[in-house]
């Protein structure tokens, strides 16, 4: 079952068959990666990432692969929706203080481990935070993630969504440290939790 959609990937619900467990399968087309060297490198980051960060806060990667069409990212399974998905559904598009809070918790936990191992997401949003089995939001698609050391002396690059993009981000010439931009981001996350 198609769960969400990309640029250049499909994400699925699959199912080990031995073992009968769920999982999500992000599909990546060779052919539109390769066309982009910025974007190869790109996944080629994300892989690396995904395989480096283990938090209960964090979608976890159990391994990837490829064929010769494809590569396949196998991650944790997170049966809820994304936290945009879920906005939708309440009232008045808006939730409640304390849920709000909740959900912003988990992610900043989420984040804060992230930022201590020195990766910036660049693309914090509502449709990134997914929710599991247990109810606890996660964060997820490290697709324009970045460790800070492979950041440096690289001329800077505006990418993310544009409503989640710190005003800063639009007037760097290179790259510095970009934490910032995820808590700012953060703070647009719950501005839209709180008022829809």
């Amino acid at each position: 079952k198609e769960l969400g959609r990309g640029s250049f990937s499909v994400v699925y619900h699959v199912i080990h068959q031995s073992t009968d467990k769920s999982y999500a399968m992000k599909v990546v087309s060779k052919r539109e990666y390769l066309k982009n060297k910025i974007a190869y490198e790109g996944m080629k980051n994300e892989i690396k990432i995904q395989t480096t960060v283990k938090h209960p806060n964090v979608v976890s990667s159990h391994y990837s692969f490829s064929d010769k069409h494809n590569y396949y990212f196998i991650l944790e399974y997170c049966p809820g929706r994304t936290i945009r998905e879920y906005l939708s559904k309440s009232p008045n598009y808006r939730l409640k203080e304390p849920e709000a809070r909740k959900i912003i918790k988990d992610v900043v936990q989420g984040l804060s481990y992230i930022h201590s191992h020195e990766i910036t997401h660049y693309d914090i949003k509502l449709e990134n935070f997914v929710i599991d089995l247990n109810g606890n939001v996660k964060i997820g698609d490290f697709g324009l993630s970045t460790f800070h050391k492979s950041e440096e002396g690289k001329k800077f690059e505006i990418f993310g969504t544009v409503n989640y993009i710190s005003p800063e981000m639009l007037f760097r010439e290179k790259r510095e440290d970009t934490t910032k931009c995820d808590i700012w981001a953060i703070g647009i996350s719950a501005f839209y939790l709180l008022t829809g």
